[in-house]
């Protein structure tokens, strides 16, 4: 599938007009070999419930929501290595088609001093109205699961860093699911979140047991795939030829594919 309805311009088709300033695959990445093998097993990407820090927008009882998602970036590949070092040296590179087709968007970074900002605090004051002809509980969430501020704190293993989000270009899949949906939620409100990691985990890990939450790929849908360290090429070439579910000839293609990034650190 190459046309997506680009409003007034008509059709784009992503072979004709390519990205210029921002690269034309998907790039996830992970800190463990094994989460980048398991993708590859189940030829599908499974979202987790991530909690996100929205004191920023000062909404009264809401400084924390979890929804569930997989993050991309649309980074070059020759500026990926510092934006690897924060989130881990393997990962996985799809076509934007593919994204698109599956409905992964861009996020909306906002800036604390603009309309977007005080519109979202309004639609949060006004979300339980019975007068609203459109239910703005639901378009608060959705709004809010697709937005980020331009620059803020993260948590890391060592502590809390100050950061430009921007800079990340950041794209999400969040997962439709319907609020009678039984074990899973299209968000969790920081009150219901009592223990982060364990709950969170929990919840996560449900997905991989509901097929209709993953995201499929096929050995087309791959641009690249990165390991760490070239001692790990021989024994990942071997997981590829004995452990994947692809036919001969997609394995080979798989193989073509791979990147060593401590070899592309060097070289970029």
């Amino acid at each position: 599938m190459e046309k997506y309805t680009a409003g007034f311009s008509g059709t784009l088709t992503l072979k004709e007009y390519p990205s210029e300033q921002s690269a034309n695959a998907l790039f996830t990445c992970m800190r463990d070999i094994r989460f980048l093998k398991d993708i590859l097993k189940r030829k599908k990407i499974y979202p987790r419930y991530y909690k996100e820090d929205i004191e920023y927008l000062h909404l009264p009882g809401l400084s924390g929501i979890a929804y569930p998602m997989k993050c991309f970036c649309d980074i070059f590949l020759n500026k990926l290595e510092k934006h690897m070092d924060k989130y881990g040296e393997y990962g996985i590179a799809l076509t934007k088609e593919w994204g698109l087709t599956n409905k992964i968007q861009p996020i909306q970074y906002i800036n604390e001093n603009s309309f977007l900002y005080t519109s979202i605090q309004k639609l949060y004051e006004n979300r339980h109205d019975p007068n609203n002809k459109l239910d703005y509980q639901d378009l608060f969430h959705n709004i809010l699961g697709f937005i980020k501020p331009i620059s803020g704190k993260m948590p890391k293993d060592d502590g809390v860093v100050t950061k430009n989000f921007h800079d990340e270009k950041e794209w999400r899949y969040i997962p439709e699911i319907s609020p009678r949906a039984r074990n899973y939620f299209p968000f969790i409100e920081e009150s219901y979140i009592i223990d982060n990691s364990t709950f969170l985990n929990q919840k996560s890990n449900e997905f991989f047991i509901k097929d209709k939450y993953g995201l499929k790929i096929t050995d087309k849908d791959i641009k690249y795939i990165i390991i760490s360290k070239e001692e790990e090429r021989e024994p990942f070439i071997d997981f590829i030829l004995k452990e994947c579910r692809f036919s001969r000839k997609e394995k080979y293609n798989l193989i073509s594919k791979l990147i060593i990034f401590n070899e592309m650190k060097g070289d970029w």
